[in-house]
């Protein structure tokens, strides 16, 4: 049988692991094999021993490069506890890097598979599977590291951050691992911040943080986190940028005691807004809702107490917006 011109090879790691990676070298085994009854050969799952390689593109990116599983502890301090009682502590992120591999230079076979494991051949994605092999003149499993370039890199998603497919086109290797590296280190700064927060609630309020999670992910992520970003000459016309710039006011003048009702209010008002015009409307619409509700005479006089402090807190944010449009407008000089 002809092998492939080229093979796909998918590894997910621990970001904290990368940080440590040689990024290109040559592709080894993850672990020495073990023998079963038979006293081949095998990896841990009972296949045949060897490097494991597939003709699927996608099945090497969404199975073995896959990064939805949590990395290594970040810290092991419980945060909080979830609605389904599991604790919630700040793990690392998984990094996701798919290689294609041209075979012309390496040694490679189909594997035999174990009974177990025959209904599960390719993960069950279509192509097929091969492995390294060994022979007089290749007596380890080894893929070289001139036989093989990375297609994909990935870093995974964390309590406060999204997942991240990087644009790797006109990168090279080294600074493949640059960009890892700094995306992981500001990521490593959020999760800094946001323990940083935490230590100022006293246990009881820790148990209602993962309802306000929306916004300390809007503060505290890598990518456009209100806390690791400036946003004192944001864009105007950009409504989320707006939204971060009020955000900024807010977490920078109420810090660490943070008005969360504020900062919910403008993560709200900002949600679906395409345009500012969209931003300040929804700013009224909520404006609107709550004096309907102070209007209305079946509300509880407590519940009206508290939804005024809103309203004031809205009223106030609706302000600084104002003000921050009027500073944005061209000056025009006699």
């Amino acid at each position: 049988m002809d092998k492939p011109k080229f093979l796909y090879r998918g590894v997910s790691i621990s970001a904290e692991k990368f940080q440590n990676l040689e990024i290109h070298n040559d592709i080894v085994p993850i672990a020495p094999p073990t023998k079963n009854e038979e006293g081949k050969d095998i990896v841990a799952d009972g296949n045949e021993y060897g490097i494991y390689m597939t003709t699927n593109h996608t099945m090497a990116k969404d199975v073995y490069g896959n990064t939805h599983t949590s990395g290594s502890i970040y810290n092991p301090e419980c945060l909080f506890v979830d609605q389904y009682t599991r604790q919630q502590r700040i793990h690392y992120p998984k990094v996701g890097i798919v290689y294609e591999i041209d075979t012309s230079n390496i040694a490679i076979k189909k594997p035999w598979i174990s009974t177990q494991l025959e209904g599960h051949y390719n993960n069950g994605y279509g192509g097929e599977e091969w492995i390294t092999t060994t022979n007089e003149s290749v007596p380890n499993h080894i893929i070289p590291k001139e036989s093989y370039h990375i297609t994909n890199v990935v870093v995974g998603d964390d309590i406060l951050n999204k997942q991240i497919s990087l644009d790797i086109s006109a990168l090279s290797d080294e600074q493949i691992k640059s960009q890892v590296v700094d995306i992981i280190e500001k990521r490593k700064a959020g999760y800094e911040l946001f323990l940083e927060q935490v230590h100022t609630y006293p246990q009881a309020q820790r148990r209602r943080i993962e309802s306000k999670m929306p916004v300390y992910k809007r503060l505290f992520n890598a990518q456009d986190g209100v806390a690791l970003n400036d946003y004192s000459n944001c864009d105007t016309n950009n409504p989320q940028e707006l939204a971060g710039f009020l955000m900024q006011q807010v977490y920078q003048n109420t810090y660490p005691n943070l008005d969360l009702d504020s900062l919910e209010l403008i993560i709200k008002a900002s949600a679906n807004a395409s345009s500012t015009e969209n931003f300040t409307s929804n700013i009224q619409t909520l404006a609107d809702s709550l004096k309907d509700k102070l209007n209305n005479p079946n509300v509880h006089e407590r519940v009206k107490e508290n939804t005024l402090v809103i309203l004031d807190k809205l009223t106030a944010i609706n302000k600084a917006l104002n003000k921050k449009l009027e500073e944005s407008q061209p000056q025009i000089e006699f």
